[in-house]
C-alpha cells in the first residue's frame, strides 16, 4: 500500500513539474515576442519603415550577418522581412512582377496568398542573389502598402 502511495506522489511531481516547466517556456516566448515591440515607427541598422496601426515587431537580427523582423498583429505572426541569399533556380522561380523599387530591381507579388516584394541588392560571387523579403500573410494588403510605401534600405549585411 505505501509503495501504491509513493508511486502516486511520484506520479504528481513528475506531472506538477512538467506544468510547471511548459508555463515557464510558454511564460518566455511571451516575453520574447513582446520585448521588441515598437509603435509607430520600425528601424534597425539595415532597414526602416512606419508601422501600420495595431503591428508590433520582434527584431531578431543578428546584426553582423543577417537581419529578420518578424510582424505581428493582435498577437498573431502575420509576416516576415529579412534579408536571403537565394540561387538563381529559385529568383526564376518567383511569380510577380518586375519593378525598380528604392532604384534596384525587385519581383512584386500581391495577391490571394499574400503580398511579397523580393528587393535585389546584388549577386555574390557563386551566382546566387542576395536581397530583402518583404512577405505578408493573406488579408493583409493594407498593412503591406504601409510598410512598402516607408521602407528605407539604410545598410545591406
Amino acid at each position: 500500500m505505501k509503495s501504491k502511495i509513493k508511486k502516486i506522489i511520484i506520479l504528481l511531481i513528475l506531472i506538477l513539474s512538467v506544468l510547471s516547466i511548459s508555463e515557464f517556456i510558454n511564460n518566455s516566448v511571451n516575453q520574447t515576442r513582446n520585448s521588441n515591440q515598437v509603435s509607430g515607427h520600425f528601424e534597425n541598422q539595415y532597414i526602416e519603415f512606419d508601422l501600420p496601426e495595431g503591428v508590433t515587431v520582434q527584431d531578431i537580427s543578428n546584426n553582423k550577418t543577417f537581419f529578420d523582423v518578424i510582424l505581428y498583429k493582435n498577437g498573431v505572426d502575420f509576416g516576415e522581412i529579412d534579408n536571403e541569399i537565394t540561387p538563381p533556380q529559385a529568383i526564376n522561380a518567383l511569380d510577380g512582377s518586375n519593378i525598380t523599387f528604392a532604384d534596384k530591381k525587385a519581383i512584386e507579388s500581391n495577391d490571394e496568398f499574400g503580398s511579397y516584394l523580393y528587393i535585389i541588392i546584388k549577386n555574390d560571387t557563386q551566382g546566387n542573389t542576395i536581397g530583402i523579403r518583404i512577405e505578408l500573410d493573406p488579408g493583409y494588403s493594407k498593412d503591406y502598402e504601409v510598410i512598402k510605401n516607408s521602407f528605407v534600405i539604410k545598410n545591406t549585411p
